[in-house]
């Protein structure tokens, strides 16, 4: 879990969209998902090639300190923030009864 989430860091900081990023790489925006959802390991090339972008591969593929733990409570706190906010647009109870229960 920690690899991705290390990924999805890396790419929206240095290309601000996943989007941005597969253009970039040339690999289709439903690989790079399945990749940041851990459904599809990313391969050798794919390795190379974001080193070439100046990832720091060392990094993305450290076990849990204490920078990554900081990284995913962001990236948790950051999304329920979003679910708070778009269901005060949509009014939508499901929305805020999953939020009760996350």
């Amino acid at each position: 879990m920690i690899f991705e989430l290390k990924l999805e860091y890396w790419i929206l900081k240095n290309f601000s969209t996943i989007s941005a990023f597969s253009d970039e790489l040339g690999i289709s925006r439903t690989n790079i998902s399945r990749y940041l959802n851990g459904t599809r390991k990313p391969g050798y090339r794919f390795f190379k090639k974001i080193k070439k972008m100046g990832c720091d591969l060392n990094w993305l593929f450290e076990d849990e300190t204490k920078e990554s733990k900081s990284l995913f409570k962001k990236i948790k706190d950051n999304n329920l923030l979003l679910l708070i906010f778009i269901s005060s647009f949509i009014g939508n109870s499901h929305i805020t009864e999953f939020i009760i229960i996350f």
